[in-house]
């Protein structure tokens, strides 16, 4: 059991201990009124000191407020027990505590005369119904609680299972960018040192910002597209005189919030499936525009290559796919496909927030 479990154990056991007393204060509060009434309709009022009638119901109604405190004692481990066992030891021991209730009957009354049994059993069946009444209203409160605790505990598995699968996403790095990256570094450090220790630097910012980046929070449109500017620094680096990178971010869709790092497959597959491909110039554009209360993104290359996308492509996509559907469910979508005269076209809708 993890600890979110034990410390809700004593959660659950408060809400059944103020339940539990709550039921008390009630059913024993309904019947001494019910019986004073009763008392105060049928007997004249010079019959009996109203004071200490009132005082002797009134120790009366504890005594059976503390019995069924015990029978609460009693019933409260059988709360993980199937209802129907519950029921049967339920009724068990209210029939046991009837007993006890209804012998402190025959002990009040006042009577000198030797206990009747025909009133001992009217007294246990009298008093076995409220009991039963009682441990009834319980046992339902406590199977509505652990109910509730079980439903409650379900939708953190499901909101955990999400976050696993969205951390799991976010950190499926593709290792080809730091391969190359690497590659393009050693290749520096020999013809042109001063190039190098700059492209080690991006690559430290980058995995410094990337890496604190949590993976479940937002960011802005904006700061989102500014961690790919990092990613596309270094990029540039490899490709000095084909990568090219364009932002058009229309009015207030810079301040909307996106799954943090969602653009990163997106862009990589640009890079890799369009700049490395092609042996012309290619753009890499991000555009950005509300749609009612939908955020609109296109992430695309006018590269011009040969072949249809690879796997690895598909695979950035499916990871972008499953972190929308993990986070949004049907509220958002990934829509591809290739653009006429070359190039790949990525069209992200996601729910408006800021």
């Amino acid at each position: 059991m993890d600890s979110t479990a034990h410390l809700r154990l004593p959660v659950t056991r408060a809400r059944l201990q103020r339940g539990a007393a709550v039921l008390i204060a009630v059913f024993w509060t309904a019947h001494f009124s019910f019986m004073w009434l009763r008392a105060r309709v049928r007997d004249a009022p010079d019959d009996r000191d109203l004071l200490d009638d009132t005082l002797r119901r009134f120790a009366f109604a504890l005594f059976g407020a503390f019995l069924s405190y015990v029978l609460y004692r009693c019933l409260r481990p059988l709360r993980l027990r199937e209802f129907e066992r519950q029921a049967q030891i339920g009724a068990a021991l209210a029939l046991g505590i009837a007993c006890v209730q209804a012998f402190a009957n025959t002990q009040m009354s006042g009577d000198d005369d030797p206990i009747r049994l025909a009133d001992f059993i009217f007294y246990v069946m009298y008093w076995f119904w409220f009991y039963f009444c009682w441990t009834a209203a319980y046992l339902a409160l406590s199977y509505s609680i652990t109910v509730q605790e079980q439903e409650r505990r379900a939708a953190e598995l499901v909101v955990m299972a999400q976050e696993a699968q969205v951390r799991a996403l976010r950190y499926q790095i593709n290792p080809h960018f730091l391969f190359n990256t690497l590659n393009a570094i050693a290749a520096l450090v020999r013809d042109a040192p001063a190039r190098a220790e700059e492209m080690v630097v991006q690559l430290s910012d980058f995995f410094r910002r990337s890496l604190a980046v949590n993976p479940v929070e937002d960011l802005t449109l904006s700061e989102e597209v500014d961690l790919q500017r990092l990613y596309l620094a270094i990029e540039r680096t490899r490709f000095p005189d084909r990568l090219r990178f364009d932002v058009a971010l229309d009015a207030g869709s810079a301040e909307a919030r996106v799954p943090a790092l969602l653009l990163q497959p997106l862009v990589e597959n640009a890079v890799k499936h369009g700049v490395a491909r092609s042996e012309a110039p290619t753009c890499i554009r991000i555009r950005a525009r509300l749609d009612g209360p939908v955020v609109e993104i296109v992430v695309e290359n006018d590269a011009s290559t040969e072949g249809r996308a690879s796997v690895g492509e598909k695979v950035g996509l499916r990871n972008v796919a499953e972190r929308l559907r993990s986070r949004f469910g049907d509220e958002a979508g990934l829509a591809t496909g290739e653009v006429a005269g070359g190039g790949f076209r990525n069209v992200l809708r996601i729910p408006l927030r800021r």
